[in-house]
């Protein structure tokens, strides 16, 4: 039993029985007892059970009413229950179609997309630099979403359906609305995601369509598309190389500078010392370091 079911309506009926049995000695008890300390002395067996039978009739009432109540809300709670999962299960339908949408338009990127980087309509879009630039910033989208993401997306809202309609169908089995709340939420989530995904693929097929819509009375280049798209992917490489290039000579052009200044502050600071250490210095010969007194 799953955290969104409730007790099934034949152990609650039980209970609500086993209660009124408990009701009904009790009560046959008391009224004996009642009865014989009354009569002061007891009473006769007939009459005794003249009474013990209508008590036992109007406890067997109650317990009747108790138990009809009990398999009416029994009724209710399943019939709520079947309620909150047919609602469910059309959200999810209507979520499986939006995933398919999404899906067809992802397989219709991979049929048309692809093929432009050897093709000649590729070709035309080649020959304008610009167009080029475009069309990479488009296929390298790296937020775009694939064929893996649709499968994961669909074995999830699958998992979901499978549940509503193990709800729906066991007897056992109900869907409180604290249940339906979680479930709602969850396939809300994979709605969304599916919106996105839907999106996403059909704006970036439409703008790559319009690419060769506006290259189309263009004169194809005399490479591929694909090796333009390789040629502009060299010369960032190389433009990278550069700015980092001089991104380091940068640095090291302001450490030479900071070294310079430090230089020329030690040298305002002791300018005797400097001048001395300007001057050459003859070293002393082995005689004058052996006479030179200590």
């Amino acid at each position: 039993m799953t955290e969104t079911d409730l007790p099934p309506a034949p152990l609650a009926t039980f209970g609500f029985i086993a209660v009124g049995a408990v009701l009904l000695a009790a009560a046959g008890v008391f009224v004996a007892t009642n009865r014989w300390s009354s009569g002061g002395g007891g009473l006769s067996a007939p009459a005794l059970q003249s009474v013990d039978a209508g008590e036992v009739e109007a406890l067997r009432a109650i317990q009747d009413k108790v138990r009809r109540e009990t398999e009416e809300r029994a009724r209710l709670d399943r019939t709520l229950s079947v309620t909150h999962a047919d609602r469910l299960l059309h959200e999810v339908e209507s979520t499986k179609a939006t995933l398919a949408q999404a899906k067809a338009t992802l397989s219709e990127w991979e049929s048309v997309v692809p093929a432009l980087l050897t093709s000649r309509d590729g070709m035309r879009i080649a020959a304008d630099p610009a167009q080029v630039q475009t069309f990479d910033a488009i296929y390298r989208r790296s937020a775009r979403p694939g064929d893996r993401d649709v499968t994961d997306m669909q074995a999830r809202i699958d998992a979901l359906e499978a549940e509503l309609r193990r709800i729906k169908d066991s007897q056992d089995a109900l869907l409180s609305e604290e249940g339906a709340s979680k479930l709602a939420s969850q396939i809300e989530e994979q709605r969304r995601a599916a919106e996105r995904t839907r999106e996403s693929a059909a704006s970036d097929l439409q703008a790559v369509q319009a690419l060769v819509a506006d290259t189309s009375a263009s004169s194809p280049s005399t490479t591929t598309l694909e090796a333009a798209l390789r040629e502009l992917e060299l010369e960032r490489a190389e433009r990278r190389a550069e700015a980092i290039r001089n991104a380091v000579a940068e640095v090291l052009e302001e450490a030479d500078k900071q070294d310079a200044a430090m230089e020329a502050r030690k040298r305002r600071r002791s300018p005797t010392r400097s001048a001395a250490s300007a001057k050459p210095t003859s070293r002393p010969s082995g005689c004058e370091r052996t006479l030179r007194p200590p």
